[in-house]
This record gives C-alpha cells, sequence and structure tokens, in this order.
C-alpha cells in the first residue's frame, strides 16, 4: 500500500511567496528564525528557504501575539504554552525605543539612526512599528522641546528620515512578480502623511503594486485615475462625517472595482449600500488582513 504522503507531497514556499501572504518582510522572516527561533523552514541545496503551509500558520500565529503586545522576545513562550497576555511586563520595553530614538535623533547622525531603525524594522512588521512604536517615539519627540533647544529640528529630521525609509520599502523593486494594482489615497488630508506611507509600505509587503496618492488629491479624477492605471482596488482613509462618506458613496456608483473606507473612529458597514465598499476594522492588523481578504480574490 502506497503512503498518502507520497501521492500528497507536502507543498512548499518561497520566502517571497511567505511574505506576499503573511505581509513580514523578508529580513524579518530571517530574523525571527536566526535570532529566536520561531520559525525553521527547510533548505533547498543551495540554501535558500522554503516554507511550508504548517509555517505560515506559525507565522500567522506570532502577528497574532505581536498585535497583542507581546514582545518578540516573549512570542516563542506562548506559541508552546498557548498563554494568554495578563500583565504588563508582556509587552516590549517601548520607553527603551523611545530612549534610544532620542538620543539618535538627538545626533542627527544618520548612519545611527538608519542602524537602530534597521534593527526595529528587522524585528517587528509594519503593523506593530506603526501603531506599538512610531506613536511613542513621535510623543517623545513632541515633549523633547522641553529640554532641548533643537526640538523641532530633530522632530524634521526624524520625519523626513522616516518618510524616506518608508517609501523605499514599496517603491523597492520585488524579487516577486509585481501584484494587483491598489490606490491608497485619503481624503481631506483625513491621515497624515506618515500614516499613508506606513499603510502603503505593509500592503506593498503582500504584494501589492502600490499607486499612493497625496494627502490634497482631487476626489473627482479618481475615475480618470482608476481608468488610466487599470487598478483593481481602492483603499481610502476618511473622517467619520457626512461629507467624505458621501463622496466615497459617489465614487463607489461610478466605478466597479472594490473600495476599502478606513477610518479613525469605528463605522457601521450599514453606511454603505455599495456592493463594493468594504468598512475596515479598527485593529490595524485585521485591517491590513481585511484588506488582502478583499483584494486577493479579485
Amino acid at each position: 500500500m502506497t503512503n498518502s504522503t507520497e501521492n500528497h507531497p507536502e507543498k512548499l514556499h518561497t520566502i517571497g511567496t511567505v511574505s506576499d501572504v503573511t505581509g513580514v518582510n523578508a529580513i524579518t522572516l530571517r530574523a525571527w528564525q536566526r535570532r529566536y527561533g520561531l520559525i525553521q523552514p527547510k533548505r533547498t541545496v543551495k540554501g535558500h528557504r522554503l516554507f511550508t503551509d504548517d509555517d505560515i500558520a506559525r507565522i500567522k500565529e506570532i502577528l497574532f501575539w505581536l498585535a497583542k503586545g507581546v514582545s518578540i522576545g516573549k512570542v516563542a513562550d506562548y506559541l508552546q504554552h498557548k498563554k494568554q497576555p495578563k500583565s504588563e511586563y508582556d509587552e516590549p520595553d517601548y520607553e527603551q525605543y523611545q530612549r534610544k530614538a532620542i538620543d539618535t535623533v538627538q545626533t542627527f547622525d544618520q548612519g545611527k539612526l538608519e542602524a537602530y531603525m534597521d534593527e526595529v524594522f528587522s524585528l517587528y512588521p509594519l503593523d506593530v512599528i506603526s501603531q506599538k512604536i512610531y506613536p511613542r517615539v513621535l510623543s517623545a519627540l513632541n515633549e523633547h522641546w522641553i529640554t532641548s533647544d533643537t526640538a523641532f529640528s530633530e522632530q524634521q529630521f526624524f520625519a523626513f528620515y522616516l518618510r524616506n525609509k518608508l517609501a523605499s520599502t514599496f517603491l523597492k523593486p520585488k524579487d516577486v512578480k509585481k501584484g494587483k494594482k491598489i490606490i491608497v489615497t485619503t481624503l481631506e488630508e483625513a491621515f497624515t502623511e506618515l500614516e499613508l506611507l506606513f499603510l502603503a509600505s505593509a500592503l506593498s509587503l503582500y504584494g501589492f503594486e502600490i499607486i499612493l496618492l497625496g494627502r490634497k488629491t482631487l476626489p473627482q479624477e479618481w475615475p480618470k485615475v482608476i481608468e488610466h492605471t487599470e487598478c483593481k482596488g481602492m483603499v481610502i482613509s476618511v473622517d467619520t462625517v457626512g461629507p467624505q462618506l458621501n463622496q466615497v458613496k459617489r465614487l463607489a456608483s461610478l466605478i466597479n472595482i472594490p473600495i476599502c473606507v478606513r477610518t479613525r473612529t469605528p463605522l457601521q458597514e450599514q453606511v454603505f449600500t455599495a456592493s463594493n465598499v468594504t468598512v475596515l476594522p479598527e485593529n490595524y492588523h485585521k485591517l491590513l488582513a481585511k484588506i488582502n481578504d478583499t483584494f486577493a480574490g479579485e
């Protein structure tokens, strides 16, 4: 009798494919393996990593715990014992990130800042950085004017660096073929430029080709932009106020591609009657997964 595993060999995935599926970049996946032993992919004869479906499921579980606030160094324990985070010690030492950021930015040394940010970007996915780490660093820089006579310059130095860092993430050529093209934008500056860059960068790691429109784009031009680019969907960030919601409703009636709507405060799905509009959840990790699911099937 033939073994069933011989008839159904284990499916293996490249690191590029796994990055597309999970939204975790290859550098971070390698760091999780080398530094923490969280994943153990197979290797080809030439040393290239190959991942099983179980590996992908494990990566998604790692993301679940990170989204809960568990530090990367403690994730292995949670994976093994299926614990629930209960106390403050479960969270990373965010004050450490704040202090290091302030110390680095104060020197205006781009090389040191690059090394610091590379370390952060290698250990945490972009959704954790944008929601858990970056706001705290920004808040610390905003308050630094009390003790620093170069506080404003420090903020500008850090913001300019981070904009370029994030832009390079989604503009950098990928090792895999380009995925579906989607537009990322905001209405009437509802979200900041850095927030748009974080979102665009995170989505690019899912394999999407991103068209990032600025914060002062004209909604009346969007149907033509869609026509010219042949994009497969839009992610629009809005305030939860009438005029902006009405603009999205009008757009949905004019186009037949999916539209994902992100807001700062919870919004009922029933606000939109059009079948091509999806209201995104507030949780950032779930938000990214919902966008991926929405456009993956198109």
